[in-house]
């Protein structure tokens, strides 16, 4: 049975269960890596979600990002969903869920360490990879992100981030800063970590 990862848009507090150590164990919005976003969504609504998607990579390896429908946001600000490009059943490669922390970057950074020290517990003996760098998206280097990144022994990644804009990139893009809880499969953490994507 899959075990629910929530977290509550006040206390930001993880349920807790003992031996979580599959992707597939958790949910965001009700959705797990793995499943079939037609379970969610009809071909038309994806339809429409890809007006506003994006695209991660070229020709067949490519994958589709596409935003949530507003009806199934129940815990988080906006949510995003990843597929492969042509995969006529629509699996889910990635999830991810944003709150928004509108110039509260500090406070972003102490609720990031707060589900950081749930998860520990949750995966036990996982260590932990914690990071901060240079925001990919912003080439004057003035936004900032600062991410822990738990690798499953059973493949597949959870990644926290705090992300801090720059007022440039606000005003251009009106990105806002956010904390974002990404589920991945091993295949997808793969593709955007190779040479290819970068």
């Amino acid at each position: 049975m899959r075990k629910l990862l929530l977290i509550f848009i006040l206390t930001l507090s993880f349920q807790s269960w003992v031996n979580a150590d599959d992707i597939k164990d958790f949910k965001l919005e009700g959705i797990s890596v793995g499943d079939s976003l037609l379970d969610y969504m009809t071909k038309n609504e994806i339809k429409m979600a890809l007006s506003s998607s994006a695209e991660v990579g070229i020709g067949d390896e490519k994958f589709i990002v596409i935003w949530g429908p507003k009806s199934m946001k129940d815990i988080y600000d906006t949510f995003q969903v990843t597929y492969k490009f042509n995969d006529k059943k629509y699996t889910v490669h990635a999830i991810d869920g944003q709150l928004d922390f509108i110039d509260d970057f500090k406070g972003c950074k102490i609720k990031k360490k707060e589900i950081e020290k749930d998860i520990k517990n949750l995966l036990g003996n996982i260590k932990p990879n914690s990071w901060q760098n240079n925001h990919v998206a912003d080439k004057t280097g003035k936004s900032k992100v600062v991410a822990t990144d738990f690798i499953l022994n059973t493949g597949g990644q959870i990644q926290i981030t705090c992300t801090d804009w720059s007022k440039e990139m606000f005003e251009e893009n009106q990105w806002e800063n956010d904390l974002t809880i990404s589920l991945r499969t091993e295949k997808y953490q793969n593709f955007i970590d190779s040479p290819k994507y970068k």
